[in-house]
């Protein structure tokens, strides 16, 4: 497998001609391409502004966020996006054509901010998501450390933004979108540059974070609503056995304690115990992991093994490109992460916690750490990524 950067349009008055006139057709091929599937309904549009440069703030719950808030404000939108997605094929040579701004994960990345800034000095549209990521259950994450700031950098017109319903018409963990409508709720544009940085986090988590409770709703509909859900939900929340749940069609089922779940479109989970929602589900899970620590006791007890990847590749993606380092099985002990060509070899590579900084899923199960100089990133096929970016931290702070 190889990662490779596909290139982003950089701003300038060419290009952003170009991609004005190629979205005055595409605009609307989108909306209607959506619309048998995943029709949008907007509040709000006669106040964003039509032209000149706007900051657009929204929360984040689906792949598809950007293109939906392109079609809800009727402009482009130069999105800042996760350098991964540049990686992606056809998507990302997409996604980098229209001139999305890709950002390095980890770092604050001043070549990304000041690309976002050129784009605003030539009038353009310019969008982030302040969350920083897509969650797993729908529920909103904390806001990214330094957004005040840039939006005083930005001194344009923010307009804050919430999708309602995306999350149950594509959950993070899917594969594919469900059917089902997402209303767009756009707030009138506001200099927010001018205002005290001690208020802005607090009316940006008002603004911008959308509970699950407070979304407005409408019917979804699809088959197959369990596939994936076992990278979010990576442990039976009835036993808490790790890696224990099958997929079928909509049905989840427990190896280990033959529980079975029924996945409804409204995101909850249906067993013989009752329902609850799937973002419960999911911490009952953790609440069990947390009881019993390691994947094997047994091996834990005699190797010192907290828990092991199936075989996987594993990339330095510190730069643009990525650097093949190895394939094997990624293992988690009490000193840290290691790389093992076969479950018997020796380490082919390690990361002790001394300098780990941190762990990060990128898209569905490309998992991410950052040591301290490096990132790395390894491509997982079938595992639960999240289970790893759970489990690292907690055993590197030693609550293992």
């Amino acid at each position: 497998m190889a990662l490779h950067r596909n290139p982003a349009t950089p701003p300038s008055p060419e290009n952003l001609a170009k991609i004005q006139r190629a979205m005055r057709w595409l605009i609307p091929m989108f909306r209607l391409g959506l619309r048998p599937r995943v029709p949008i309904s907007v509040s709000g549009l006669e106040r964003f502004p039509k032209e000149g440069p706007v900051f657009l703030l929204s929360n984040h719950q689906t792949a598809l966020d950007p293109i939906l808030l392109t079609i809800a404000v009727n402009r482009p939108v130069h999105f800042m996006a996760t350098q991964a997605l540049l990686q992606e094929g056809p998507v990302g040579r997409f996604v980098g054509w229209i001139g999305a701004v890709p950002k390095k994960k980890f770092s604050a990345d001043l070549r990304a901010v000041k690309q976002l800034i050129a784009w605003r000095d030539l009038g353009a549209a310019v969008g982030l998501f302040p969350e920083g990521q897509r969650s797993w259950d729908g529920e909103p994450l904390p806001l990214l450390d330094g957004i005040e700031k840039l939006i005083r950098l930005m001194k344009a017109p923010v307009v804050t933004a919430r999708l309602h319903n995306a999350d149950r018409v594509w959950p993070r963990w899917a594969p594919a979108p469900r059917w089902g409508q997402v209303h767009v709720e756009l707030d009138p544009p506001e200099e927010l540059h001018e205002r005290d940085p001690k208020e802005l986090r607090a009316l940006l988590e008002q603004r911008v974070q959308l509970w699950a409770k407070d979304s407005r709703r409408y019917p979804v509909r699809g088959g197959g609503l369990a596939a994936g859900l076992n990278n979010a939900l990576f442990a039976c929340p009835r036993c808490g056995a790790m890696d224990s749940l099958d997929e079928r069609g909509d049905a989840l089922s427990c190896h280990a304690c033959l529980a079975r779940y029924t996945v409804t479109p409204s995101l909850t989970l249906l067993g013989a115990d009752g329902e609850r929602p799937i973002a419960e589900a999911v911490a009952a899970a953790k609440a069990l992991v947390t009881l019993r620590r390691v994947a094997d006791p047994a091996r834990f007890s005699a190797e010192g093994v907290v828990m092991e990847s199936e075989r996987a590749e594993l990339f330095d993606v510190t730069e643009d490109d990525a650097v093949p380092i190895g394939a094997g099985h990624l293992r988690l002990t009490a000193a840290g992460l290691s790389l093992h060509p076969t479950r018997k070899a020796p380490a082919s590579w390690r990361l002790p916690f001394s300098e780990l900084r941190a762990t990060s899923v990128e898209l569905r199960r490309r998992l991410q750490f950052q040591g301290k100089e490096r990132i790395f990133e390894v491509v997982l096929p079938t595992e639960s990524a999240v289970k790893w970016e759970w489990m690292v931290p907690r055993w590197q702070r030693g609550e293992g």
